[in-house]
């Protein structure tokens, strides 16, 4: 959604987040500035949900059922894509 987006996680998840978007083909950044608190980087998070909905034609989800923001986008993907468009893999421990 911005720049650095991992910035705050624990140096673990942020080196593993660092390296899959090292290794994508594409990565796109919709706003250009690091938002300044906690609530600009929720809008962020929206903008980009947003996003994925109007520009997707399928969707891949990693989600654990637990994080109702992740549920609100699976929902909307599903509304906008169609069912057999959307599909969630639970995350392995």
């Amino acid at each position: 959604p911005y720049p650095d987006p991992a910035h705050a996680w624990p140096a673990e998840a942020r080196a593993r987040f660092d390296a899959l978007a090292e290794a994508a083909a594409d990565v796109i950044v919709l706003q250009g500035k690091v938002p300044a608190d906690r609530a600009g980087a929720r809008a962020a998070i929206g903008r980009r949900d947003a996003w994925f909905v109007r520009n997707a034609s399928e969707a891949l989800v990693v989600w654990d059922h637990h994080d109702p923001e992740v549920g609100r986008l699976v929902r909307a993907l599903t509304d906008a894509l169609g069912e057999l468009d959307v599909w969630v893999i639970e995350p392995q421990d």
